[in-house]
């Protein structure tokens, strides 16, 4: 290869280097956001009450999906 090919490759290679840190650095960020959240949304007087309902919710859309699984069936249009 051509020394200005490999130049050129070594190049994009630490471009691409410092872009994958930022989003390492990002999503590091982003989870340190998350968890600050769920502490102070716990803190809140309904928090308790409020995922008990999301329990109940989550319940009721996953019987709800299972029926619809269990109801699916292959539908072949053959003449």
């Amino acid at each position: 290869m051509k020394e200005t090919t490999l130049i050129e490759m070594k190049n994009k290679i630490d471009a691409l280097t410092r872009v994958m840190q930022q989003v390492i650095y990002d999503v590091n960020e982003t989870k340190d956001l998350t968890r600050g959240t769920l502490e102070v949304l716990k803190k809140m007087p309904e928090y308790q009450s409020s995922l008990l309902d999301l329990k109940e919710e989550y319940e009721k859309v996953s019987k709800i999906a299972n029926e619809a699984k269990k109801d699916k069936k292959l539908e072949l249009d053959v003449e």
